[in-house]
């Protein structure tokens, strides 16, 4: 059986734009989860002098140790900068990556994923690195549930903070948001969690920052009606909730938001998918 563990790549590139593919194998969950805005696919991020970083998964075939990443568009010349391969080095556990943000001020790039630990399962990681690829600091998140805890979206702000939103298996119901905001150095300034309406399954999807370091999350949550909803809270930067929105169609179809983004004049947009569960 091959077990998946975090890489990351940093890419000269002479394009200004290309693409990289690879295939993740995700964690168990509790429910399966139908989309996400960063699954299967690579996030991408252009540092100055044109160096891409690509995020992807690195398959490791026990036994013979081989390695497996497509990184790159068909024709690219290309040269590696560098490279970081994260294990937990547990045998047969995933590490998987989901999503990287890159401080505009120094470059740093910062990696979030999901780590397994044989004693909390699944839990949120972050990595920092310089633009050169050093290591600065790692952490790991293991929510008040002590269980799994996966990674949705991570972002920084105009501070150089690092934003984290992901799932954590609660302690009285199931999965619920959580927001976790990190120092640069990256101490832990605050955490916050979201449980909805009926203490059911709350999923994640992305997040945004504004000008004012404001925190946008959005994600799907059960309603009343036991149809997942679109769940949307705003935090200030000190963590304060500010409001929380839900929509769910006049027909009650169920909904799952995929991706957040803010306009030039501050208002919210979420698009995502709905499904016809009532066959109407």
């Amino acid at each position: 059986m091959p077990r998946f563990s975090l890489i990351v790549a940093a890419i000269l590139s002479s394009l200004s734009i290309s693409f990289s593919s690879s295939h993740r194998l995700h964690g168990p969950v509790r429910r399966p989860h139908r989309f996400s805005p960063r699954h299967d696919r690579i996030m991408q991020r252009f540092l100055s002098h044109r160096t891409r970083i690509s995020l992807g998964s690195h398959s490791i075939t026990a036994g013979n140790a081989q390695d497996r990443t497509v990184l790159g568009a068909p024709g690219d010349t290309v040269a590696l900068a560098w490279s970081y391969l994260y294990s937990s080095g547990i045998p047969s556990a995933n590490d998987q990556a989901t999503d990287l943000a890159i401080d505009s001020h120094d470059g740093s790039v910062y990696v979030a994923g999901s780590s397994y630990s044989a004693t909390t399962g699944f839990d949120i990681l972050i990595v920092k690195f310089t633009s050169g690829g050093d290591t600065i600091w790692t952490r790991r998140f293991n929510g008040r549930g002590n269980g799994d805890d996966y990674t949705a979206a991570i972002g920084v702000d105009s501070s150089g903070n690092v934003i984290v939103v992901g799932s954590s298996a609660a302690v009285d119901t199931t999965d619920d948001f959580v927001t976790l905001k990190y120092s640069p150095a990256g101490i832990l300034l605050w955490t916050r969690y979201y449980d909805g309406p009926i203490n059911e399954y709350d999923d994640p999807a992305d997040l945004v920052i504004d000008n004012a370091n404001n925190i946008y999350v959005t994600g799907s949550s059960e309603g009343r009606d036991t149809l997942d909803e679109y769940a949307t809270i705003e935090y200030t930067s000190g963590g304060d909730s500010v409001w929380m929105s839900r929509y769910l169609s006049a027909r009650k179809y169920e909904c799952d938001p995929l991706g957040i983004a803010l306009d030039n004049l501050g208002n919210v947009i979420v698009t995502g998918t709905r499904f016809d569960t009532l066959g109407v």
